[in-house]
């Protein structure tokens, strides 16, 4: 079977390659799609937009899948045309309708710490972190939710060792049997020591937030501990 680029060789197809658009560049193709559809919309509510799908993702190029594609905008875009029922899409109706995608980079983030990509790891904690004024507050959030991936990891890892089933693994954890599968994927290569040891990382990251002064700098240092473990 011939691929494309071949076909293409001998001039039986052609090969286009479609880029997603960012930055101000995604405004624009949002902005013109809602026109297209007889709508108008604020540019406060594009910028919402904008801020909820790209994520400065230049830099994960080289590790990493894009986090958004277009056909997800344009379901939120038709969804909020819908609600607008005629009159401009605003800043409010983006607040209401469309979800911010910050659980999902959480999870990015818990997937980067693990395969030790610090650069994504950087990326991440910067993005969560500064999406609200509170950056402090912002990070100790952040440190909770990865606790428990951690701890929740460590967990099946040690249930694993022990020799214990998918099926009794997912009843003991109350998972589905599924999930269980996935994160025992993601966590083969760790050893419950290391695992144990991030953990312990990140409870004592989290203490020290309450009294650092630096709350950036001080995640800088644990992710460089983090991608050090073993």
């Amino acid at each position: 079977c011939q691929t494309l680029k071949e076909l293409a060789k001998e001039q039986k197809a052609i090969v286009e390659e479609f880029h997603i658009p960012r930055h101000a560049e995604l405004g624009r193709w949002i902005g013109s799609c809602v026109k297209k559809n007889g709508t108008g919309i604020e540019p406060a509510a594009i910028h919402e937009l904008t801020q909820r799908y790209d994520t400065e993702m230049a830099a994960f190029q080289q590790e990493t899948a894009s986090p958004f594609n277009l056909w997800e905008v344009d379901m939120e875009l038709k969804k909020l045309i819908a609600y607008a029922q005629g009159r401009s899409i605003t800043a409010k109706d983006v607040a209401l309708l469309t979800p911010n995608r910050a659980d999902a980079h959480i999870f990015e983030l818990t997937d980067a710490l693990l395969n030790r990509i610090e650069k994504n790891a950087r990326i991440l904690f910067h993005n969560l972190s500064t999406q609200d004024r509170d950056v402090r507050g912002s990070l100790i959030g952040i440190l909770s939710f990865l606790e428990t991936q951690f701890r929740d990891a460590l967990a099946l890892r040690l249930l694993s060792a022990a020799g214990v089933s998918e099926n009794e693994i997912a009843s003991t954890l109350s998972w589905n049997p599924k999930r269980v599968w996935v994160v025992q994927k993601k966590i083969a290569k760790h050893s419950p020591e290391s695992l144990c040891d991030a953990y312990h990382r990140l409870l004592e990251s989290e203490m020290q937030l309450k009294t650092k002064t630096s709350p950036l700098a001080l995640m800088d240092t644990l992710i460089t501990d983090l991608q050090a473990s073993r």
